[in-house]
């Protein structure tokens, strides 16, 4: 387990631009899930779909 940690993580972890961008991935997927789901909700499937793009 420790070996595909090491694997999986060195290269975000050892970085400063791919510690930043991580980061950056993990926010957007965090705020984006959510208006997603709102929009589906709301039944503007075609509005998520445009500001996926």
């Amino acid at each position: 387990m420790n070996i595909v940690t090491h694997y999986l993580l060195s290269p975000y972890l050892d970085y400063g631009f791919m510690r930043r961008a991580l980061l950056a991935c993990i926010v957007l997927a965090i705020s984006g899930a959510p208006l997603g789901f709102f929009m589906n909700q709301r039944r503007m499937a075609l509005v998520s779909d445009a500001m996926s793009h």
